[in-house]
């Protein structure tokens, strides 16, 4: 049947494209070009050089201005200059005379001068070793203290205490109040400075009534022994134990806090034997307490460690009873006496 051929114009282009492409490699037959091959590990690197971005204005805030120099900010808080100069501080002083008189020692410095106090030279050797612990030990005086830390103090004089969270411990602000949530107790400093005072003047009284009382006994014991002496000072000291309420509310309020007998036996202190106390303040006879001994107190079981110590209140107090019970009797056998020579005579 019929062929097809294929077109000729086609065929003329290539040849022509061949013959350009001929011509051009006989124009570069004296070069020479090796292909270079790439090497790729497995491996990811990277370089610590930062890439410059072309846009640096965003960074403008940021940027570090290297020509700014560092200088000393010397401000009024920067330390703490409320104490005296270093120069006179007794540790600066003696480093001071140490080195003076190592160079007398050596000869650098001639004696007989005088350099200041203790500045002299010193016979017997310093040990270094007690000179650096001087901080320690404050031979030289108290320390300095630091002048880099500023303490400061605020005193509230007028808290506001929430008084809801006070009273009931609860306050339906929560932790948006906003006033102090404190239900400790505590008293301001005028109240503290008030019942201190009153205390301090109560036991002046109290020292002042019982130095009077010893002065009255020191008076009656300096008395020559006569009856009518001794009847005398007790009826004046009868009548100013009346007149003085002070001396009577005093006594009555020692004999509130010391029991009237042993807590163990019940027997009155008249008839115990050694009366003793404890450190937590109850009062036993020797025996009951040792025939009890534990580590805690009998009554409160508080511990004592088996201490008892000397009541000496109640001592004392069965001696003065002791002695106005002779006196009474004394003054007794005196007024029958009398009463009996009127009765003769």
């Amino acid at each position: 049947m019929f062929k097809s051929r294929g077109n000729r114009h086609n065929e003329s282009l290539r040849k022509r494209r061949r013959a350009a492409e001929e011509e051009e490699t006989e124009e570069k037959t004296g070069e020479l070009i090796i292909p270079e091959k790439s090497h790729r590990s497995g491996i990811a690197s990277g370089s610590t050089a930062a890439t410059k971005s072309s846009d640096d204005s965003k960074w403008q805030g940021f940027q570090i201005k290297a020509g700014k120099k560092v200088s000393s900010q010397s401000d009024a808080t920067r330390t703490l200059d409320t104490e005296s100069d270093r120069i006179g501080d007794a540790r600066a002083q003696y480093e001071r005379n140490a080195k003076i008189q190592e160079k007398i020692v050596d000869g650098e410095l001639a004696e007989g001068l005088y350099r200041g106090l203790n500045a002299g030279r010193k016979y017997t050797p310093t040990d270094e070793h007690k000179r650096a612990n001087t901080k320690l030990t404050g031979a030289l005086g108290p320390n300095r203290a630091s002048s880099n830390a500023r303490v400061s103090c605020v005193f509230d004089y007028q808290p506001h205490v929430c008084k809801d969270y006070k009273e009931t411990g609860y306050c339906g602000f929560g932790d948006s109040c906003i006033y102090l949530h404190d239900r400790s107790d505590y008293k301001s400093g005028w109240q503290l400075e008030k019942e201190w005072e009153e205390k301090k003047k109560a036991n002046e009284a109290k020292m002042q009534r019982r130095l009077e009382r010893q002065m009255k006994k020191r008076a009656q014991r300096a008395a020559n022994g006569d009856a009518e002496e001794v009847s005398d000072a007790s009826s004046s000291s009868d009548s100013d134990e009346s007149s003085g309420s002070d001396s009577d509310s005093d006594d009555d309020d020692d004999d509130d806090k010391i029991p009237f007998a042993c807590y163990i036996c019940r027997k009155k202190w008249a008839e115990c034997v050694e009366p003793s106390v404890t450190t937590c303040g109850h009062y036993f006879c020797e025996p009951c307490f040792f025939a009890k001994c534990t580590d805690r107190c009998p009554v409160c079981q508080q511990y004592t460690g088996g201490i008892c110590n000397s009541a000496a209140d109640i001592i004392n107090r069965k001696n003065e009873s002791e002695k106005q019970a002779k006196a009474e009797a004394h003054e007794k056998k005196h007024f029958s006496s009398q009463v009996y020579g009127i009765g003769l005579a």
